[in-house]
């Protein structure tokens, strides 16, 4: 029967260190990339004519009535769309909070969530 032995990991710690550096030392001496080469310019709508939006979490603040900030969110001029996260019990205030980003000009995304 032939055995096999692995010296212990202290005579790894040498052979360890030097394969690190030269590692690092070869990183150093590579050549910097070339800089990219201008593109034509390519136009695509990702957001299906919503454009930008925030994420509304109404349920959790003020028991469902919170300050939205709408004045604060029309500075934002590429703000287009708003999605409002429903909670369960809060869906008679949901018709508020819609009508309100309604009225305020957002395209609004509503979703609903409960827990199985």
């Amino acid at each position: 029967m032939v055995t096999f032995s692995l010296p212990g990991r202290r005579a790894f710690l040498p052979l360890l260190s030097l394969l690190a550096g030269s590692l690092l030392a070869s990183c150093a001496s590579q050549t910097p990339a070339p800089a990219p080469q201008a593109t034509a310019a390519v136009s695509t709508n990702l957001t299906a004519g919503l454009g930008n939006g925030v994420n509304l979490q109404p349920s959790y603040y003020n028991g469902g009535n919170p300050n939205f900030g709408w004045s604060l969110m029309k500075q934002q001029t590429k703000i287009k769309t708003v999605r409002i996260e429903i909670e369960p019990g809060y869906v008679s205030q949901a018709k508020s909070w819609i009508a309100q980003a309604k009225s305020n000009g957002y395209a609004v995304i509503a979703t609903y969530h409960e827990l199985c």
